[in-house]
């Protein structure tokens, strides 16, 4: 029988000595090289659930030795080891020490738990910076010994300004330097010990167990410190370790780099990477960093262990001892470290994880639940031992899934998805913060209601009314706590005074006296009343936050789920909906499909359309500018002021990223030394261009729904990465619509217009006394200007800055921002008044791609890029980007894109405006002068000859066929008002429409289309129903009719009174339909919702519709905003109709001066201009037709309300819009008689930080 020698199997390093003294033929022979024991033979035992390495079975040929060379680095090994566990102790030390403390610097420094708990935020602040900063000295002159020593330092210099408990501003800023060195020293401790080969797993295990030794000891001695004068002496013993461990570290590591240690052990030198990123570019790179950033939970065990002690004082009655409780907890936690290993092998990581954390959960509940002193102290170390295990069980996965060379010199592995979660670590102390001022707000309703009581029991045993209102007064100015007990307006100082007289003046009648006391009481009950509120506020902002309705709530999704940024999660539970699977297997069949193309027809179109002298001199400057953009963006370079000022931004507004990439890209924008990284990153990536590829294992998609009800496939590409294509779009697309826009400045543009000679303007300017030059102030001007500025290619930026969010109704900003979307709806509206009355008739087309990015084949974007002329290098980038490698499901192989584009990308943009901008030049060459509106690939074009939109359609066909997309005909529709459609045009299945509006031909105005309506009736109800609390609700309700009103159009003149009338009832009917048991009131739903679930009745109705910030649930009422302009609206708006009038008056005074020789223009013509060349102009030179051409796209007028002096006094200066100011006016009477004030919850008892949260936050739409 074959044996292993003891000297194997030694399970710890002092029984390995003792097993070399007793077995001496142990030392025969040399122990088997790293490579030899890969390669041995396969007859070999696996120990590695042992604990120990694998080794051969040795055989009497072979006898096992260990030399003494070997003992001696295992020696070293435990010596630095122990130095290790020493440092871990001592972070410990710093973050144990907190919670037995805090009830003394409250009581030392006066001051609440919302201004002591500064020190957490500060502390937060300081190990952000640490970590992140970690990365960047770890990788220059720094060595692993120097950043273990520069920790130690910095935890020391805390302990040095604290010790003579210094002013407060001072002390909380010294936690900056705790929280600098302590991430400092963590990251690179935690991965010197992840990179050691030897018993890794238990040695993680042990020295996060002497973390919560440190963590259990401290209190022990900081409780006693508490209790006692000089509380902030304890500090001098935190000096004391921290001189120690600084010591023991300058010695054991002597400053050196950590593979000069590891060498010093005798372990191999680590593998070094072989990417030309940086390393902070590799650790961002590695998916399981962002991952496993979610599972360390150091935030959670500093928060339950510094906040146990005052919950145990403040709730459960506990006395000067209970910082010992926190001993326990911390106690618990280095047990379990040590004592639920071998658990953790039996059990797996993951099943560990999930099984602790259920747990966790399960006893937390019980220390709320139950008012046990004893029972939550102990549950609270139960809480340790399961809470210890999942810090170590991360550290050791990270050993195994990141590469090694990013380990040690780099922070811990999680250090830096710790310091790029920075945000949403912020949320998470904004969420602490919050559940701390609900707490300190019920402590202050309950002391408030206390005195209200004391008061008014005092003054109803007062003797006399005079004495019954001073003991009101005296009880209302006792009041030092937040609020206020009387409003604003209430003249105290008044009625002391007034007291003072009635004591000894007859004249003041004791009912005058009564009608103080009872203004005094009134105001107490409002007071009483505006606490309850608080209350109730309080308790809807909690049960939002732990609702899961909306994902500013810290809702994280795994990596199996899709259930982010509007996503839907696909399971067993929760199966996904028909429509998601319909278009996800459609898009696949889309994209993965090649469709090859005629290219060379292509370019004969191009070419024949560019053929006309004009055009071959605009396209001739195109090429130029593209041949230049191309040499300057191959020689560009990112700095990081590109990176802050314009590129995250821009890229951020695409919304391409996941939600925990969104989050790490923010953390950027705070730390220059990161953001200098990035562009080093960034320019590296950018030198060697050509040799641009996708990652082998491909780039994974997920679905997301949009709030239409349309699902996108969104690839989830790496930060890095998607900031290079940004940049890359960004730049092409400035160059690219430049380059295009001198083509559309170029004679070679034509004009839909005719244009007057000069001698036809020479002959108008003595007829009819009009400039010799162009009219600038004509509808034409006024055409071309709104066509260039909001609708040729308005998804590509005209500079280098921060896009509009992607998939929303495009904006331009300037001294106004302008609704695109909105705009055209106004302008169709208005040219078809135009046109009807110039000349009977006006026919309007609408169409739109089916499947248009999905389906552009890579042939066609690829030659029209290169007709244009990019350079043959940004072309073959072009070609790579295109095909990029795709997973549409987890664990799926890749497959490579053959045609379309990635959504939302800038570069898919830029690929879409090229081949698009040829429909736009085609139908203007084709279809005499046509201009197509396009926003995105939604096309509207009309005129009052069908046949030149016939014209315009036919081309539009030829080319689409000839580049191999498709009009989507469902989309696709024409109308005529006021004539016959043109037979070659497409009815379509409902005409011209847009979002909820149909273009009627025989009214000629735009008209609600209720079948629309009904759809997203049922859709809203069913996101209603899946809403968890009454701010989700709201929120959901409140966003979803925002998105009715845009699908509406804004009131206009152009639309008139009718549309205004129809857009009310619509809304009507909405809440109708959505609330029929409570007969359309959604107050009423929501009362009751509340009542059932907080016992609040008979709530006045302006407290739904006032602003949050003044404590109302700030619910929209979307009739108000039509209510205010309607009166303002005319029936009938087509003012044209009267200028025709107006034309005829005034050419016949003209005509008549210069008959009878009054006239200027008699002395210098003989022949004057018939009324046709006379109205010929209206478009180019009458500027009355363009005044009322741009007033009929005006908004109406606000009607003004009357605000009522208290009104506007008790707003002391602050201005309310026309919405607020219709609702304040509206439910001013009530909420006075109520609350006695219009700001129903003062802001200093409201979480103002979560309520922008709230107001601001995406929802995750139920799938």
């Amino acid at each position: 029988m074959t044996l292993i020698p003891a000297v194997e199997i030694a399970a710890s390093p002092f029984q390995f000595v003792a097993a070399l003294q007793a077995d001496p033929l142990a030392r025969l022979s040399p122990r088997p090289s790293f490579e030899s024991r890969k390669t041995s033979q396969p007859d070999t035992i696996d120990l590695e659930n042992l604990g120990v390495e694998e080794s051969p079975i040795p055989t009497q040929c072979e006898p096992q030795v260990v030399t003494k060379a070997h003992s001696l680095n295992i020696r070293k090994l435990n010596v630095k080891f122990a130095v290790v566990c020493l440092a871990l102790f001592l972070e410990g030390w710093n973050l144990g020490a907190t919670g037995p403390l805090i009830p003394a610097i409250q009581k030392y420094y006066h001051v609440d738990y919302i201004l002591v708990s500064m020190m957490f935020l500060v502390q937060c602040a300081g190990f952000i910076s640490g970590a992140m900063l970690n990365v960047y000295l770890a990788h220059t002159n720094f060595s692993f010994g120097q950043l273990v020593v520069l920790g130690h330092v910095s935890q020391l210099v805390m302990w040095i300004i604290q010790a003579p408990a210094p002013p407060f501003p001072l002390f909380i800023m010294s936690y900056f330097f705790g929280g600098f060195g302590f991430a400092m020293q963590d990251a690179q401790l935690n991965g010197f010990v992840a990179a050691l080969e030897h018993h890794r797993e238990t040695r993680v295990g042990i020295i996060h167990a002497f973390f919560g030794l440190g963590a259990f000891v401290v209190p022990l001695v900081s409780t006693k410190f508490a209790n006692s004068l000089h509380w902030s002496f304890h500090y001098l013993t935190s000096i004391g370790v921290a001189s120690i461990c600084i010591v023991c570290s300058s010695l054991a590591f002597r400053f050196k780099k950590q593979d000069e240690i590891l060498e010093e052990i005798g372990q191999p030198p680590r593998e070094r990477g072989t990417s030309e990123q940086s390393h902070y570019g590799q650790i961002m790179g590695q998916r399981a960093v962002h991952m496993m950033a979610f599972f360390i939970l150091d935030s959670i065990e500093i928060t339950l262990g510094g906040w146990i002690v005052s919950y145990i004082i403040d709730v459960r009655g506990g006395g000067p001892s209970s910082g010992y409780i926190s001993s326990g907890f911390w106690g618990g936690l280095a047990l379990g470290r040590v004592g639920l290993i071998w658990l953790n092998r039996l059990l797996g990581d993951r099943s560990a994880v999930f099984l602790y954390g259920i747990l966790i959960i399960a006893l937390e509940i019980t220390i709320w639940k139950v008012p046990s002193l004893i029972g939550n102290a102990v549950t609270v170390s139960f809480v340790g031992v399961l809470l210890g295990p999942i810090f170590p069980i991360v550290i050791n996965h990270a050993s195994k899934v990141l590469p090694h060379w990013l380990l040690t010199d780099s922070p811990r592995p999680t250090s830096m998805a710790q310091s790029s979660t920075g945000s949403s670590a912020f949320s998470q102390t904004l969420q602490f913060i919050t559940s701390v001022k609900l707490q300190e707000l019920q402590h202050q309703s309950e002391t408030f209601s206390k005195h209200v009581d004391d008061v008014t029991n005092r003054a109803s045993m007062a003797e006399g009314e005079i004495d019954k209102v001073q003991k009101l007064l005296d009880g209302v100015k006792a009041w030092k706590g937040l609020g206020r007990l009387t409003a604003t307006d209430l003249p105290l100082d008044n009625i002391q005074l007034w007291l003072h007289q009635a004591k000894t003046d007859p004249s003041i009648s004791i009912r005058q006296v009564q009608e103080w006391g009872n203004l005094l009481e009134t105001h107490l009950r409002a007071s009483v009343t505006r606490f309850d509120y608080a209350k109730l506020f309080g308790n809807l902002l909690t049960e939002w936050l732990q609702s899961g309705d909306s994902q500013a709530t810290g809702l994280v999704v795994s990596e199996e789920s899709d259930d982010a940024d509007g996503s839907e999660p696909v399971g067993e539970d929760k199966p996904a909906r028909a429509e998601k699977v319909e278009q996800k297997d459609k898009i696949q069949e889309l994209i993965f499909a090649e469709k090859p193309m005629n290219t060379k027809a292509i370019e004969e179109y191009l070419e024949e359309l560019f053929s006309a002298p004009d055009a071959k001199a605009a396209l001739k400057g195109v090429r130029k500018n593209l041949e230049d953009l191309g040499k300057t963006s191959r020689s560009a370079r990112v700095s990081p002021r590109d990176l802050k000022s314009w590129l995250i931004s821009s890229l951020l507004n695409r919304d391409i990223l996941s939600a925990e990439k969104t989050e790490t890209l923010k953390g950027f924008l705070t730390n220059d030394v990161i953001l200098q990284e990035v562009a080093s990153v960034l320019n590296m990536q950018l030198a060697s261009i050509e040799s641009f590829s996708w990652p082998q294992e491909g780039v994974q998609v997920e679905m997301r729904r949009h709030l239409s009800g349309k699902y996108r496939a969104y690839m989830d590409t790496e930060i890095i990465t998607a900031l290079l294509f940004q940049y890359l779009g960004m730049r092409w697309s400035v160059g690219f619509k430049a380059a295009i826009s001198d083509v559309v400045d170029s004679p070679a543009w034509k004009r839909d217009a005719r244009e007057f000679t000069r001698e036809e303007r020479l002959q108008r300017s003595k007829c009819f006394n009009e400039p010799k030059t162009d009219v600038s102030q004509s509808i034409e001007n006024e055409r071309r200007a709104e066509q260039k500025k909001l609708f040729f290619m308005t998804q590509l930026p005209g500079e280098l800055a921060s896009l509009s969010p992607y998939d929303e109704d495009p904006v331009v900003t300037g001294p106004a921002v302008v609704n695109v979307q909105q705009t055209l709806l106004k302008i169709i509206n208005t040219e078809i008044y135009l046109k009807q009355a110039l000349h009977g008739q006006c026919t309007v087309v609408r169409t739109d791609l089916e499947w248009f990015g999905p389906s552009l084949p890579h042939d066609s974007i690829l030659t029209v890029l290169r007709f244009f002329g990019m350079p043959e290098l940004w072309v073959t980038f072009m070609k790579k980007w295109l095909n990029a490698s795709l997973s549409f499901d987890q664990g799926a192989p890749p497959k490579t894109r053959r045609r379309g584009v990635p959504i939302a990308h800038t570069l898919a943009v830029l690929c879409g405006e090229a081949i698009l901008f040829g429909v736009d030049f085609a139908v203007n060459q084709r279809a005499a002068g046509l201009y197509l509106y396009r926003i995105y690939d939604d096309f509207w074009f009309w005129s009052h000859d069908p046949e030149v939109c016939a014209e315009a359609w036919a081309e539009m066909q030829k080319y689409g066929s000839l580049l191999g997309f498709t009009f989507n005909m469902k989309k696709t529709g024409a109308v005529c008002v006021g004539g016959p459609l043109s037979p070659s045009l497409p009815v379509g299945t409902s005409g011209c429409q847009w979002g909820f509006l149909r273009l009627d031909g025989e009214q000629g105005r735009f008209v609600i289309d209720q079948s629309s309506v009904d759809v997203h009736i049922a859709e809203l109800r069913r996101q209603l129903a899946a809403t968890k609390s009454v701010f989700g609700f709201v929120n959901a309700y409140n966003k979803y009719l925002k998105f009715f009103q845009r699908n509406f159009g804004d009131p206009a003149h152009c639309f008139g009174r009718t549309h205004a009338d129809e857009v009310i009832e619509t809304y009507s009917r909405i809440q109708k339909e959505l609330f029929p048991m409570t007969g359309g009131s959604v107050i009423q739903c929501i009362q009751q919702m509340i009542e059932q679930r907080f016992g609040i009745k008979d709530i006045p109705s302006g407290w739904f519709y006032f602003p949050i910030s003044r404590g109302g649930l700030e619910v929209w009422n979307p009739l108000v905003d039509f209510l205010l302009v309607r009166d303002n609206l005319k029936e009938q708006p087509n003012t044209f109709i009267e200028l025709e009038e107006e034309d005829t008056k005034e050419y016949t005074t003209l005509f008549a001066a210069w008959k009878s020789g009054e006239g200027s223009s008699n002395a210098v013509t003989k022949q004057f201009l018939t009324f046709d060349q006379y109205i010929e102009g209206r478009e180019t030179r009458l500027t009355k037709w363009r005044n009322a051409y741009k007033a009929l796209q005006d908004s109406p007028n606000v009607s003004s309300m009357t605000i009522s002096s208290r009104i506007t006094d008790d707003l002391e200066g602050e201005l309310l819009d026309d919405y607020q100011e219709w609702n304040a006016s509206l439910y001013a009477d009530d909420i006075f008689r109520r609350f006695g004030t219009l700001t129903i919850v003062e802001p200093t008892l409201i979480p103002v930080g979560m309520v922008s949260v709230f107001k601001n936050t995406k929802i995750q739409w139920d799938s």
